[in-house]
């Protein structure tokens, strides 16, 4: 794994542990109890404003395409995207500067698919 900044593709995903929402349930998740599934982590920079918005109603609203290529989506503030394999290896990263560049629902499961 990189010692410096996040890991790149082809390096172990950390584990980590962040408060989250899921069908009304409020309760802690953690990347390892993932371990076995493809995970998109969609991280974004900050609610309730217009590109991030777009973003998260975006993937919300294809989320078939997720369950389609058998992945679990979890949104993340801040802003970039990296797909974890089922073997716990980040296989797919993308980092935007601004929500306007963020990847749609349909891209992103293409690349699941092939993982």
């Amino acid at each position: 794994m990189s010692d410096q900044g996040p890991p790149e593709v082809g390096d172990p995903a950390p584990d980590f542990t962040l408060p989250g929402v899921a069908g009304g349930e409020r309760r802690e998740y953690t990347l390892s109890e993932f371990r076995g599934q493809k995970v998109v982590l969609a991280f974004y920079p900050g609610d309730f404003t217009p590109g991030c918005t777009r973003q998260m109603c975006s993937y919300r609203d294809h989320f078939d395409e997720f369950a389609g290529v058998e992945a679990v989506l979890l949104g993340i503030s801040p802003q970039s995207v990296f797909i974890v394999g089922g073997d716990g290896i980040v296989r797919y990263k993308h980092v935007a500067l601004v929500g306007a560049t963020f990847r749609k629902a349909d891209a992103l499961s293409r690349v699941v698919a092939e993982i």
